[in-house]
Formats: structure tokens, C-alpha cells, sequence
């Protein structure tokens, strides 16, 4: 059995596991009007516990707690395993962290966790996911002060039906060898990037709405991995899509990036930067990837990055369609599409020339510029291959939750993302020193 299926095996089987009844041994109730914490209550819906923290603590192994509509001004922190914490609704069952330096959830691993049904509010981070599996469906994550939701040391999430939107910083942040899968999700009106996937972490989004941020939509750097299927990606203030520090993603299929950038001339609606890859291939889909009328080029590409454009629409961007540019590469074949551009079809790059591509889109005309300024001089053998990005064996599963690491006797190595009971982290590389850097840190890793 290769690596890919066994982490979608393994997720698969926690997944069933998460969403079977019968797997969960013991129901609690909370409401937070008509409940009451003590003793010898919470365990039937006429006598409810008043809290979640309390009726957390009254928990065992494989507890789900069902929670009234209400407000609850709570800091929430989850150190058991096989939780399930449902509540009436997003708009009905809302979590207010009581004090805006720690996180409103805190998931302290290595442990499985659901939750679903909530609107989560007022902490430092929405949820902090550390070195566990968690279930996020069908919740509003707003107007907390740092991250929406932040996993850390191996953590594998999957998101689904949620709106994410912070009060000052980053929407969701996968870091540190951990992985995602976001799927039906809306990540919009972030005062800084949408979503980073960062520090050798992995992420699939599919079927997302990504918009109006005001940074990058998506950032996948320090050698993280990204899949991209059929998401809106529009309207970000920075790049629709960063590639950066030694990355790589695919555009699978039905993805639309368009009025993005900022007329800087290197940021895109798709940015490729520092010995990054991107391949636009629609392996998943039969709508091909369009990237149009974004503020700048269709596609940058700098600093020793590569691109492969096997098939997509490249069209009406302010900019040239691909620009090439300080020793970069490109590889065309006949499913693309450069059409209608402001500049260049294809742009070699600066005066010396030293960006080259191989081969030819299938259509490559209208540009204002004319098609190119230059020939493809690359042979095949000195061309990108085009195999960059997850291989077919797919994610290494180094970062994923195996069956013997939730044993309670393991204690996860700490990161720099770790948060201490009493707040954030003082470690340098945290996210909250990016937010403090602001756009530098941007330009430090994009700005050929």
C-alpha cells in the first residue's frame, strides 16, 4: 500500500469514526441558560451542565457534548481524546473566549477531535490545533485577534463548511509539518493572507471562496505543497496564489484566480518565487484553471522558479500573460491558453534574456505586446520536466496522526507555535512576528 493511500485510508477511518454514533460511549448536555455544573447532572437534556469547560472535565475517552443554543464566554481547552463538541448552529451556539491573549479552543494533542455548530469568537487564535486530528464543519470563525485557526506540530485538519475571517491578522494558518483539507469554505475580508501553508506543511483546498483579503489569497512557503481544485480565488489586495521559499502546487482543474494583485509588477494573479514550482494541469477536472484580469501578469515567475502550463486560460490580465523572469523557466503545451493580454503573450524577462521556456500554448495570440518577445531555446532535455509538486505517491504522511501516536503516555515536541496556558508565544518565527513585520515579510519572500 503506497503513502497516499494509507493517509486517505487513515483519514477515511477517523472520519467514520468521528461521524459513526456508536463510536462515542458517553452524551453530555450544556446550556447555558437552564444548565447547572455539579455533580450527578449533564448526562440527560432535562439536567444540563451550565459550561463546556465543566462538562469537558466530567468527560471520558469518546465523549460527545451537544451544546445549547446560547452565548459562552469561555476559554476552551481540549486534552482528551475522541471529543465531539456539536452545537445548534452557527448562528445559534457562539464560544466568546474570555481573554483575547489565549486561544478561544486550544486542542492539546496527540488527540482526535470534532467540532461542529459553532460561531468562535473573541481569542488570540479561533482554534489552536496542536499535534492532533481535528473535524472543523460547519462553523463561523470570526473576529479573533490573530489566527481564525492556527495548526501546529503535526497536526492534520480537515474544514469544512466554515467561514473564517480574523480580526487583525491571518485567516487560517497551517504550520510545521501539518496538513489540510479545505473544502466548501469561505475565507474572505482577512486584514492579512487568507490562508498560509508554511514550513514543510501540506494542503488540498477544493470548492473554496477565497476573496477581498488584504494580502495573498493563498501563501505556501518554506517548502509546503499545495493541491487546487475548483476554488474562486479573486479580489486579494497581494497575489491570488504565492508560491514561495522552495514550494510547489497544482492547479488540478475548475479554478478561477482574477482581480488580484496590485500593479506592483511582480505580484500576480498567480506568483511563483525563489526555486518554486507550479503545475497547471486539470487532472481532477474538466473545467480548466482560467486566471484572468488580475492587476498585473497572469502568471510571474522569478528568482529560479519554474512553471509548467500543460493546460489553462491565461487572459485579459493588465500585465503580460507569464513573465519569465531572473533564471526562470517555462514549459507550454498545446492545452494552454495565452490570449488577450496587456503586454506579452510570453515574457522572457530582463535585458539579459536569462529566463528561457520550451515549447508553444496551443493558443497564443492578442496580446498587446505581440506574443513574445523572444523564441523558446530551451531544449526538452534542459526544459522543467513538469513532474514538480506532490508526486503520485502523494503526501509523505510524516505530518499526519498515526494510531500509536495518541497514546496519553506520548508528549509532542513543542514548536515555535506552541502556546502556553497563560498566551502566545515570545518565540521568534511565530506567526504574530510575520503579522508585526507586515508587507515586508511579503516582499523579504516574494520580491524578486
Amino acid at each position: 500500500m503506497n503513502k497516499k493511500i494509507a493517509f486517505y485510508s487513515l483519514a477515511c477511518l477517523l472520519f467514520f469514526i468521528f461521524t459513526t454514533t456508536e463510536a462515542f460511549s458517553l452524551t453530555l448536555y450544556v446550556d447555558a441558560t437552564e444548565g447547572k455544573d455539579g455533580r450527578f447532572r449533564g448526562d440527560d437534556p432535562a439536567s444540563p451542565f451550565k459550561t463546556i469547560t465543566y462538562a469537558l472535565n466530567e468527560a471520558s475517552t469518546n465523549t460527545t457534548i451537544k451544546v445549547a443554543p446560547g452565548e459562552y464566554n469561555e476559554t476552551i481547552i481540549i486534552d482528551k481524546n475522541q471529543i465531539w463538541l456539536e452545537g445548534a448552529g452557527a448562528d445559534k451556539t457562539i464560544i466568546i473566549g474570555k481573554n483575547p491573549n489565549n486561544p478561544t479552543i486550544r486542542i492539546v494533542g496527540p488527540n482526535r477531535v470534532g467540532i461542529r455548530g459553532f460561531s468562535i469568537q473573541g481569542g488570540y487564535y479561533g482554534i489552536l490545533c496542536e499535534f492532533s486530528f481535528l473535524i472543523c464543519e460547519d462553523n463561523i470563525i470570526i473576529e479573533n485577534n490573530h489566527v481564525g485557526l492556527l495548526a501546529v506540530s503535526g497536526s492534520n485538519v480537515t474544514i469544512k463548511d466554515t467561514i473564517v475571517k480574523s480580526k487583525s491578522g491571518l485567516g487560517i494558518e497551517i504550520y510545521g509539518n501539518s496538513s489540510a483539507t479545505i473544502n466548501k469554505c469561505k475565507l474572505s475580508l482577512n486584514p492579512w493572507t487568507a490562508l498560509w501553508v508554511v514550513n514543510k506543511s501540506y494542503a488540498r483546498i477544493e470548492d473554496t471562496l477565497i476573496s477581498s483579503n488584504d494580502a495573498n489569497g493563498i501563501q505556501v512557503s518554506q517548502g509546503s505543497s499545495a493541491w487546487l481544485i475548483g476554488n474562486k480565488i479573486h479580489s486579494n489586495k497581494l497575489s491570488g496564489l504565492s508560491v514561495t521559499g522552495h514550494s510547489d502546487a497544482r492547479l488540478l482543474g475548475g479554478n478561477k484566480i482574477y482581480e488580484n494583485a496590485d500593479l506592483s509588477g511582480w505580484r500576480a494573479g498567480i506568483g511563483i518565487y525563489h526555486g518554486s514550482q507550479v503545475t497547471i494541469n486539470p487532472d481532477f477536472s474538466s473545467d480548466k484553471d482560467r486566471i484572468s484580469e488580475n492587476n498585473g501578469p497572469g502568471i510571474f515567475v522569478g528568482s529560479n522558479s519554474e512553471l509548467f502550463l500543460k493546460s489553462g486560460i491565461v487572459t485579459n490580465n493588465s500585465g503580460d500573460g507569464v513573465r519569465l523572469k531572473f533564471d526562470s523557466c517555462g514549459r507550454f503545451e498545446e492545452g494552454a491558453s495565452i490570449t488577450n493580454n496587456d503586454g506579452y503573450g510570453i515574457n522572457r524577462g530582463d535585458e539579459e534574456g536569462d529566463s528561457k521556456y520550451w515549447g508553444e500554448p496551443g493558443e497564443l495570440s492578442g496580446n498587446t505586446l505581440g506574443s513574445t518577445n523572444c523564441k523558446g531555446e530551451v531544449s526538452e532535455e534542459e526544459g522543467i520536466s513538469g513532474e514538480g509538486g506532490v508526486s503520485e505517491e502523494g503526501i509523505s504522511g510524516e505530518g499526519s496522526i498515526t494510531e500509536e501516536e495518541t497514546s496519553e503516555e506520548e508528549t509532542p515536541e513543542e514548536d515555535n507555535h506552541s502556546v502556553s496556558e497563560e498566551g502566545s508565544s515570545e518565540e521568534e518565527g511565530t506567526s504574530e512576528e510575520i503579522l508585526n513585520n507586515g508587507s515586508d515579510r511579503v516582499q523579504d519572500e516574494e520580491n524578486t
